[in-house]
């Protein structure tokens, strides 16, 4: 420090804001500038799919759902193929939730991935445990492929509630907000 730097006469005082700044350091003394550089991101940012949030939304949302429907279809609970319908729609919210606003055609395919991955292994795990309780026993790939087919592709309300699934999970993960 210097003696002139502690001088506190009028004579160093400058006469407007402009002369201070000029005479001031080069910083950026904005708000919005200063906050973008320091703030960590929590959502999702509205310029991109954030799709490791995403799939992380997905899977888990794929899990519950998935649970939730052997559960219902094992224990006699419901006994409905248009659960595919409710699964659709969760999972396609969960990476909306998850991934942001950004790229929709993103999101509906990552919804229609999950979805059909989803339907196929809660379908498979249901059909296994059906066979188990018919046969005692736990089925083979052909067994399982003949049951699979035999009890919901032949039913054309099944594959009717899936496609409707499919569609739902298109159409939530399309979903935007509108800004006001």
């Amino acid at each position: 420090m210097t003696n002139t730097s502690l001088d506190f006469s009028m004579g160093s005082v400058p006469d407007s804001w402009h002369d201070a700044a000029v005479d001031g350091p080069e910083m950026d003394y904005s708000p919005l500038n200063s906050a973008k550089k320091k703030r960590l991101r929590v959502a999702p940012s509205l310029e991109q799919v954030d799709m490791v949030t995403a799939s992380i939304a997905a899977i888990a949302m794929s899990f519950v759902g998935g649970v939730l429907w052997f559960a219902l279809e094992t224990r006699g609970h419901v006994d409905s193929p248009w659960l595919a319908v409710a699964l659709g729609a969760l999972v396609a919210a969960a990476i909306r939730l998850g991934g942001g606003r950004a790229n929709p055609e993103m999101r509906a395919t990552l919804a229609v991935v999950f979805y059909l991955v989803t339907l196929l292994v809660s379908i498979y795990f249901v059909e296994r445990f059906d066979y188990i309780l018919t046969y005692g026993s736990a089925p083979g790939l052909n067994a399982t492929e003949n049951a699979f087919v035999r009890d919901r592709f032949t039913d054309p309300e099944t594959v009717l509630a899936w496609v409707a699934g499919l569609v739902v999970a298109i159409q939530v993960s399309y979903m935007t907000r509108r800004r006001t």
